[in-house]
């Protein structure tokens, strides 16, 4: 799985990228197999005004061309990365869950 990230607004030390994709890896690794990349964008959107305006969005691409796409907005970053980095795990487990129940009930219907 290749993992970019992309800061607007926001200076990410490799510290800061490390750790972010460590916990990208963390929620995405038990369907590391299945996912060809993954692209976390982080941007200040209020500036120096301070607030919620951090916001993270992270893009998942699966074989077969499948997309995820998850976003999130706190005013730091790094419980903002874990957040959604976890929301992204679970989208992803999510989707196959679902792909191998509607497989299952084919198979079913095919019998009967």
């Amino acid at each position: 799985m290749r993992i970019e990230i992309h800061a607007e607004g926001i200076t990410l030390d490799r510290v800061a990228r490390s750790r972010i994709e460590q916990e990208l890896r963390g929620a995405l690794g038990h369907y590391a197999a299945r996912i060809t990349s993954a692209t976390v964008y982080v941007r200040d959107t209020n500036g120096p005004r301070g607030g919620p305006g951090q916001q993270c969005r992270i893009v998942v691409n699966l074989l077969r061309s499948s997309r995820i796409v998850v976003s999130g907005m706190d005013t730091d970053v790094p419980p903002l990365i874990k957040c959604t980095a976890e929301r992204a795990g679970y989208a992803v487990r999510r989707h196959f869950n679902r792909r191998r129940s509607g497989m299952r009930r084919d198979k079913v219907h095919a019998i009967s």
